[in-house]
């Protein structure tokens, strides 16, 4: 790590390396996010127009259904209630046309044709919509007689009142036959269902089946999450996995009750609209990451350089410092460690520790010239140039020997002094070349 602190001499390289990798990466980040969010929102897109058609037409098939009903209602209004037996041959044959397989009318108390059982409807929803003229479609269940099926219900007006309801019922088969279910599964399976994903159609053999959760074996939670979205949305879809292969279940909402459209469309559908672009995704991603290798690449290989640059530097730093004729010391304010050459030794009689310097130096200081030595020292915090003055060290017999000092700081993050370099001389050998010099 100390080799890292020297990188400001690369510090233009080290930076424009770095905002060339961040540049590439976000480039990257945003072409997958946005390519990809695109895919995301074009695949909805795409399903939820599949099936949104789809529910559409569903609409359409039972509004004809209605409108047929409807005219049926004001033909049957015409009539009394005693003289309806006069047009049930009539509405036998249409509504056979139709795909319904019973009706019943229903007088303002709710109670049915003799004919047709006078079967109460007093309890039923229906019959409260209709009595204020809405038609109202639902599923039809007579327990007692085990009979489930979908039902249709028009009010009857007579001069402009309503004077009873015409009830129409198909099967399950039946209302997927002429809503033609069928005929959507050109993209996947589709079914109508209630919004607990309870079957309405049950086409394709699977007559016995009665929740799409029983279709989606395979796969529980999509079928969970499928029922969970269709409560919280009108459109939507979730994924679904059978074994390798990857599906969507589609939903729509129909205008009718809380009755959804669900299709099951295959991935196979959805790729061939986006593996042009995904192949470029792959094309584009590929190139940036062998431009962020190459820009790695140069980056380690500015660091292994600085490394070794700085390693030889060293190296000639000793190897000028232990052939001075003066002393030479580099101390670590952070390691509290210190290098010294072997003048030392050689004018004081002793070598110096190598750690623990600030807490012992002051012992080779001459007591007199300790309270100078850490003024001094202090002042180096305060310049940015070095630090010199005259000071007695003690040898190894604990004699006094004036020398002159100099101490240059080494500054790193912050200007924080890392280090202290420092030079010593025999104050008597100066004093003697000066003498030399102006003989």
């Amino acid at each position: 790590m100390r080799y890292i602190k020297g990188l400001k001499r690369y510090a233009v390289s080290i930076v424009i390396t770095f905002i060339i990798l961040l540049i590439n990466i976000g480039a990257f980040y945003n072409f997958y996010t946005s390519t990809y969010e695109n895919l995301e929102e074009q695949t909805k897109s795409y399903l939820n127009n599949i099936v949104e058609e789809t529910s559409q037409c569903v609409d359409i098939k039972i509004n004809e259904r209605f409108n047929t009903l409807e005219a049926l209602a004001m033909y049957v209004g015409t009539y009394s209630n005693d003289s309806y037996s006069n047009v049930t041959e009539v509405l036998d044959a249409q509504l056979t046309i139709d795909g319904f397989s019973g009706y019943d009318i229903i007088n303002l108390y709710g109670t049915g044709l003799p004919s047709k059982g006078s079967v109460d409807y007093q309890e039923m929803d229906f019959l409260k919509k209709t009595i204020k003229g809405l038609t109202s479609l639902f599923e039809y269940n007579n327990s007692e007689a085990n009979y489930h099926a979908i039902g249709f219900a028009v009010p009857i007006y007579r001069n402009e009142e309503i004077q009873g309801t015409f009830l129409a019922i198909c099967s399950y088969e039946e209302f997927s036959s002429f809503t033609d279910i069928d005929a959507f599964g050109q993209n996947g399976d589709t079914f109508i269902v209630k919004q607990d994903g309870t079957l309405l159609t049950r086409g394709n053999g699977l007559d016995e089946v009665e929740n799409i959760k029983l279709i989606l074996t395979a796969d529980e939670r999509s079928a969970n999450n499928l029922i969970s979205s269709m409560k919280q949305k009108s459109l939507g879809s979730v994924s679904y996995s059978n074994g390798n292969h990857k599906r969507y279940l589609c939903f729509a909402k129909t205008s009718y009750n809380k009755w959804y459209v669900v299709t099951i469309v295959s991935s196979d559908t959805v790729d061939e609209h986006t593996s042009v672009i995904r192949g470029a995704g792959v094309t584009f991603i590929v190139e940036i990451s062998a431009l962020l290798v190459l820009l790695l690449i140069y980056f380690i290989y500015l660091i292994t350089s600085h490394i070794r640059n700085s390693r030889i530097n060293k190296q000639r730093y000793y190897i000028v410092t232990d052939n001075s004729e003066t002393i030479m010391f580099d101390y670590s304010v952070k390691n509290d460690t210190m290098y010294c050459n072997d003048k030392w030794k050689d004018i004081f009689g002793y070598e110096l520790p190598k750690s623990d310097m600030k807490s012992i130096m002051t012992k080779y200081i001459y007591e007199e010239d300790i309270e100078k030595f850490i003024r001094r020292v202090d002042r180096i915090n305060k310049t940015n140039d070095y630090v010199k003055f005259s000071i007695r060290i003690l040898n190894d017999k604990d004699e006094p020997i004036s020398c002159f000092v100099k101490l240059y700081a080494i500054r790193g993050f912050r200007e924080r002094i890392t280090k202290i370099i420092g030079v010593i001389e025999e104050l008597v050998v100066e004093e003697q070349n000066i003498q030399k010099e102006q003989g």
